[in-house]
Order: structure tokens, then C-alpha cells, then sequence
């Protein structure tokens, strides 16, 4: 993977579709796809990153993280709205 800013195809690519304003709130924040892609293991509970002694979830994956769960209980709350 490349350390360049994100497009919206690798966002897609790596966290599938998402509203423009979640796209453009990841891009804002200058993560490389490597940090999306942590973001996105946090964001979906992978163990293997919890189990590593000591890893903190900090800095720009920590707002990806932030977004991506944001993002995620919204797309619940839209769901539940058109039942």
C-alpha cells in the first residue's frame, strides 16, 4: 500500500461505501491508506490488535476510528428508521 493521501476509490477499497462527508471527514485528516486500514481492524473489533501488549489507539487512527464508528452507528439509526 502506498503512504499517499487517500482517494475515495482506496476508501472504498478498503472500507467499502461511504456518504461524501464520511469520505471527505477521512481525507481531512491526511491518513495514509496503512492507517486507514488499522482504523478499520479497530472499528470492527479485531483481536489481534486488543491481544498486543500495550498498543494504544492513538493519534490519526484514532480519529479514523472515530469516524468509521460514527459512520457506522448512523448507517444503524437510518436503517432502524426505514423498518
Amino acid at each position: 500500500m502506498s503512504m499517499q493521501r487517500l482517494s475515495r476509490k482506496a476508501i472504498n477499497d478498503i472500507i467499502g461505501r461511504v456518504s461524501d462527508e464520511t469520505a471527505a471527514a477521512i481525507v481531512a485528516t491526511g491518513a495514509t491508506e496503512e492507517q486507514l486500514m488499522e482504523a478499520r481492524q479497530w472499528s470492527i473489533g479485531d483481536s489481534s490488535l486488543s491481544e498486543e501488549e500495550g498498543r494504544p489507539l492513538e493519534g490519526v487512527v484514532a480519529e479514523l476510528y472515530d469516524i468509521l464508528t460514527a459512520d457506522a452507528a448512523t448507517r444503524v439509526e437510518e436503517d432502524a428508521r426505514r423498518r
